[in-house]
């Protein structure tokens, strides 16, 4: 991928969040930090369509989730979760459609394109109780399926509270995604809000932000 504009999702750093969006750089940070991210690049906004389409190919995948990475997003001020636009199960023939529908979204939009995960769950997980700010208390919500559905409203989430590191009653994997949310909120050193997938008993992070409230 020898693009100045496509890069992969694995060479970006959290420091060119300004450049690409903060999404994007920290999905770059956790896979240099070997977490589990699903394997994709970032599109600037001048890359034309056959460099994009190389890029796809290299990627090996059949389908995609197309994902906007803006300035501003997913700061720590700001989450924006949910205002832009988010294209799942993307195949080859209408990926440049869904790139552009993610990039008239928002200003300034730099575009994601990653593996798309098929989960047998999916939500979101906060390393402190958002509501109450207990530093106690991890809160994993949890969806059937893809965890869209959960962002956007359309399914009311299964919710875990897991407080003081007592994981008992709680299914395994449920155990451990609370694990890793502290775990990454103690490698970034403040409260971390993050989107998950679990497939296969495999657990992916999607997307990684400060709690904001």
């Amino acid at each position: 991928m020898k693009s100045t504009l496509i890069a992969s999702l694995s060479d970006l750093r959290q420091t060119d969040a300004r450049r690409i969006g903060n999404k994007a750089a920290m999905l770059g940070e956790l896979m240099q930090r070997k977490m589990n991210v699903p394997n994709g690049f970032i599109i600037l906004q001048k890359a034309n369509r056959q460099e994009i389409l190389e890029a796809f190919d290299d990627l090996g995948s059949s389908r995609v989730a197309v994902r906007s990475s803006a300035p501003g997003e997913d700061g720590m001020k700001k989450s924006h979760a949910g205002q832009f636009m988010t294209v799942l199960n993307v195949r080859r023939p209408t990926l440049m459609s869904a790139i552009k529908k993610v990039r008239v979204s928002g200003p300034r939009m730099s575009v994601i394109v990653q593996t798309m995960i098929q989960p047998t769950y999916a939500g979101v997980a906060f390393s402190k109780n958002p509501v109450t700010n207990n530093k106690n208390e991890i809160i994993i919500e949890a969806v059937r399926g893809l965890g869209e559905s959960l962002v956007s409203g359309k399914k009311t989430p299964r919710r875990y509270i897991v407080s003081g590191g007592n994981h008992t009653g709680t299914p395994l994997w449920i155990a451990r995604l609370a694990t890793l949310t502290k775990k990454l909120e103690k490698q970034f050193g403040y409260p971390v809000d993050i989107e998950w997938a679990l497939a296969k008993n495999q657990l992916y992070i999607l997307q990684l932000r400060p709690v904001t409230t």
